[in-house]
């Protein structure tokens, strides 16, 4: 196995420094938006001489040149802005198609620092030279993302961990980031209205914020390291209190082969599938037994180790929901089951969905159903690679244009960031799984049947 198939948080990069220069920064985005601006502005003089055949065409090419301008900068800076752009491309109708597809190119690996500086940075953080903090520690990192990179180290009473060190200079990135998302989102908006464009941006600005927070993460991972304790197939790493700082913790080393890996690594079959149930599983009980949910789904952020367990890495990304809000999503599909057509609105309404004023149809929101929980209401393996999701909605949405505006709340963006990333891992690796009898298992023990009940009660009265 090689090194780089060991890790605590990525794949192994070349040795480039990020670039987090916050004057770079804005400079580059202000360039961006620049361009941007005068090409719409473009459009709209050039569209009082088109036809309106001409005019869309038109609209469509300069869509697309400002969603590669966009996605050239986002991954040249890294950083916020990178991740601000996977998470838009994920969630269809927050963004317009032709910046939804183009954003879903970015990349997530991001370049590491050089030795120099990841010295200094440790060095700093801790106020100690770096011979003294550890006996050994690897100058090579196990892995480098969009916040910071992780090593492979040693302490002095013989313990191996892994080190999570920030970029210097990150958090004044992310600030500068924060303040251009807003122009962004204006920009590459789909259906939203402003209202639910600022509630998306100030989630993902809490959320973006919270990854640079690194006393946070080793709270989160502590908090799941103890309750995920005693769960069978699952390990996460403890972090070491005495070692927490703001710009660097150390955590125990855990070691495996990244999941997406693993697959690669087995024939098309059982094997592959009953490792993407497992995965599955891991996040259903995250997500309905603890309504607590690991948010960043990189591959490199789960391992698959010697005994067959996940293991679990990376706490910068985590939400905590209500349990009315998880049971709300059981309730979807437990509606859709019973065919209770005449109640398919009631959880959007309690999870708080943006509902357009003029209602949606009974007949829409049951086809809506039928392509976006498939997965889910036939007991039966089902086949990932003919999940055409994004395709079969831009056709029920030209049919039902009401149903563009049924927007999910701010608070769901990162949870359907992962259903999106779930179904791209499994439809590249030809996965069949019955998820049906796993949700069934989940409605039975919270209890649906009886709270679907008392939500329609309550509408009713």
């Amino acid at each position: 196995m090689t090194k780089d198939d060991h890790q605590n948080g990525g794949s192994k990069t070349s040795r480039r420094h990020s670039s987090t220069g916050k004057f770079r920064r804005m400079v580059k985005m202000g360039s961006v938006l620049t361009g941007a601006g005068t090409r719409l502005a473009a459009e709209k003089l050039a569209g009082m001489l088109l036809s309106d055949e001409q005019f869309e065409k038109l609209q469509q090419k300069t869509k697309l040149k400002n969603a590669r301008s966009f996605t050239d900068a986002m991954g040249d800076l890294k950083g916020a802005m990178m991740k601000v752009g996977q998470s838009l491309s994920m969630t269809p109708g927050i963004i317009s198609e032709e910046f939804a597809q183009v954003f879903a190119e970015l990349q997530s690996d991001a370049p590491a620092m050089d030795y120099p500086t990841l010295a200094a940075q440790v060095e700093r953080a801790y106020d100690r030279p770096l011979d003294q903090l550890f006996r050994y520690f690897d100058p090579e990192p196990l892995g480098a993302a969009s916040i910071g990179q992780v090593h492979r180290a040693e302490l002095f009473d013989g313990r191996r961990v892994a080190v999570k060190v920030q970029y210097p200079g990150i958090m004044d990135a992310l600030d500068s980031d924060m303040k251009n998302l807003g122009a962004i989102l204006r920009l590459v908006h789909g259906f939203t209205d402003s209202d639910m464009r600022n509630q998306y941006l100030g989630e993902i600005k809490r959320m973006m914020l919270r990854e640079g927070d690194y006393r946070e993460e080793a709270r989160t991972m502590k908090e799941f390291h103890e309750r995920m304790a005693d769960w069978p197939g699952v390990r996460v790493p403890c972090p070491y209190d005495d070692f927490v700082r703001d710009r660097a913790f150390v955590m125990d080393l855990c070691e495996g082969v990244k999941i997406d890996r693993k697959f690669q690594s087995l024939p098309v079959g059982a094997e592959r599938n009953r490792l993407a149930l497992q995965w599955c599983g891991l996040l259903f009980d995250m997500f309905f037994d603890l309504q607590l949910l690991h948010t960043d789904p990189h591959p490199g952020n789960y391992l698959y180790d010697e005994q067959g367990n996940l293991v679990l890495l990376d706490f910068g990304s985590t939400k905590r929901f209500e349990e009315e809000f998880t049971d709300g999503f059981l309730m979807l599909v437990f509606l859709q089951m019973e065919k209770r057509w005449d109640a398919l609105d009631i959880p959007y309404r309690r999870l708080g969905f943006q509902l357009p004023v003029i209602g949606i149809p009974q007949k829409a929101l049951r086809s809506l159903h039928e392509i976006i929980l498939e997965p889910f209401v036939t007991d039966e393996a089902f086949d990932f690679t003919q999940w055409a999701l994004r395709k079969r909605l831009m056709s029920l949405y030209k049919k039902f244009p009401s149903l563009v505006q049924l927007m999910p709340p701010s608070n769901a963006l990162f949870t359907l960031r992962v259903i999106a990333s779930l179904r791209g891992v499994f439809r590249q690796y030809g996965i069949q799984i019955n998820l049906h009898r796993e949700i069934l298992q989940r409605i039975a023990k919270r209890d649906i049947a009886r709270k679907a009940e008392e939500w329609i009660a309550i509408v009713g009265k």
